[in-house]
């Protein structure tokens, strides 16, 4: 099973997380018309562990993890919740961060996570 899978599960499977967004988790992009709030993930870096032939023995990924609502509090809810599902399963949040989108009118935190 890949990282993104492994990352995908995990959410699915923390109730926190899926009383505030369902099933709407996805990799990369999402509809537009998709029912607020939604998480979208993004693996933004890679590291390898290689033998010193270098054949890849292990891999660790970052994730941002997206939340977004039309709604601030529940955006600091359903973050909060990721941070959570992270911490408790001993994987190493890194960052937060959050924003404002004017053109989706969306609210924006980003959770940057280490994952292996």
């Amino acid at each position: 099973m890949n990282l993104e899978d492994k990352l995908f599960t995990l959410l699915c499977g923390n109730t926190a997380i899926t009383s505030l967004v369902s099933n709407r988790i996805s990799p990369e992009i999402t509809e537009s018309k998709t029912q607020k709030p939604f998480i979208v993930y993004t693996r933004t870096k890679s590291d390898f562990v290689t033998t010193l032939l270098g054949e890849v023995i292990d891999e660790t990924g970052e994730f941002s993890i997206q939340c977004c609502s039309d709604d601030k509090p529940e955006v600091d809810d359903l973050a909060k919740a990721v941070i959570d599902c992270f911490s408790q399963n001993h994987y190493t949040v890194l960052d937060k961060s959050s924003s404002y989108d004017q053109e989706t009118n969306l609210y924006l935190c980003a959770v940057v996570v280490l994952f292996d």
